[in-house]
């Protein structure tokens, strides 16, 4: 049976890494808010060890390392260099974004919330907030002391709801870009760790110094001409 290339293999740690960070991300994704912020500082953490593995670490591990790092960059500057707009699904133009955009259409939630008291609304009470028009309301926001705001409401008896929708298109973008980052970043450094493997090994310090000791003995000059052993 032929073996897979050296890239392709995967310990079982590596998987169960790969799969918590999947999980999690994907979990991140759904919730929004302080879910995605806690996966960006773990994301931020993560890539401040591989950091510090790519620089003091040796062999294999330091090989993935770089290429991690390798992989997030690009990612990352690629990113930088279109802007904003990759935080909307509606609006980037990176595939990773154009991809996110149906799956966001099926996750995210209408949900109604109080203009004046905060409060969200429950079962019975969105689904008469849905079925009424919407139209926009000036008000001053009392919970927060001011200011004065504009807002899309849909009233029912005294009561002005709000439609929102959760997680919001920023909150979901920013863990999207977060996983494709990591997944780019491991996929290279696997690829980096392969191609150490593969590098001829350097010869030892001490097998340079026998060689050339040795060599030393061969030629070096006899007395009286021509070469010979100093022993």
């Amino acid at each position: 049976m032929p073996r897979l290339p050296e890239i392709l293999r995967f310990t079982l740690g590596e998987l169960l890494l790969v799969a918590l960070a999947a999980g999690l991300g994907m979990a991140a994704m759904r919730a929004g808010g302080l879910a995605a912020a806690g996966y960006l500082f773990g994301v931020i953490v993560l890539t401040a060890i591989v950091l510090v593995t790519a620089l003091v670490g040796r062999g294999t591990l330091q090989a993935f390392a770089i290429g991690f790092l390798v992989g997030v960059s690009v990612y990352g500057g690629v990113l930088y260099w279109y802007g904003e707009a990759e935080l909307d699904p509606e609006l980037g133009e990176l595939l990773t974004t154009r991809a996110a955009e149906p799956v966001y259409d099926a996750v995210r939630e209408v949900y109604y919330v109080d203009v004046y008291s905060g409060r969200e609304a429950d079962v019975v009470e969105a689904g008469a907030a849905a079925k009424r028009g919407l139209s926009r309301l000036g008000y001053w926001k009392k919970n927060v002391g001011g200011p004065f705001a504009s807002t899309l409401v849909a009233k029912v008896g005294n009561v002005y709801w709000s439609p929102q929708v959760r997680p919001e298109r920023r909150d979901f973008m920013q863990v999207v870009h977060l996983l494709a980052a990591l997944t780019l970043g491991y996929v290279a450094g696997k690829f980096g760790a392969a191609l150490y493997r593969r590098r001829k090994p350097a010869p030892a310090a001490a097998d340079v110094g026998e060689r050339a000791s040795r060599d030393g003995e061969i030629s070096s000059p006899a007395p009286g001409g021509g070469t010979g052993s100093l022993r």
